[in-house]
């Protein structure tokens, strides 16, 4: 491998690394701006796994996504695969184009979804990888659904 080529595929990973980050960011001021004052990135492994790219509290694991070709599946996995095995798992990921984060397409385990009393009609999809059904809704629904619950648990 020439100097140059090396060059350039440092360059596209450092590219690409950077992408994802700000992806997380924008995730995180999403959610501080829903009161979520406790959302962060996870920079640092815990117990040797990194359990998703945000925190906001224990018993979710979030991993964020920006990259033009969808990799569902894989995503699907690599998030049940950090997380804890009694977490509520979600991967999103950014629209092109689209700027507001409670657009973005989130994939969350459908029996936590329903559980929670997500439309009933909420598109689904099956993960050979992760031998379970996911639901397909935008990031805000999510939100609003765990705010929902949050509220009805306090009152």
């Amino acid at each position: 491998m020439t100097d140059d080529v090396a060059r350039t595929l440092s360059s596209r990973g450092r590219s690409n690394r950077n992408k994802g980050a700000q992806a997380e960011r924008d995730v995180c001021r999403y959610l501080w701006d829903r009161g979520w004052l406790d959302a962060r990135r996870m920079l640092e492994r815990v117990h040797g796994k990194q359990p998703g790219d945000i925190w906001c509290f224990d018993g979710l694991s979030i991993e964020v996504k920006n990259v033009k070709n969808s990799s569902w599946p894989s995503w699907r996995s690599q998030a049940r695969m950090a997380a804890d095995p009694n977490d509520v798992v979600m991967v999103v990921r950014k629209k092109a184009g689209t700027t507001d984060v409670g657009l973005w397409t989130a994939h969350i385990t459908a029996t936590d979804w329903f559980r929670w009393g997500g439309n009933p009609k909420t598109k689904t999809t099956w993960c050979e990888r992760t031998a379970e059904l996911w639901a397909v809704v935008p990031f805000a629904h999510v939100v609003d659904k765990i705010n929902e619950l949050h509220e009805r648990h306090n009152r």
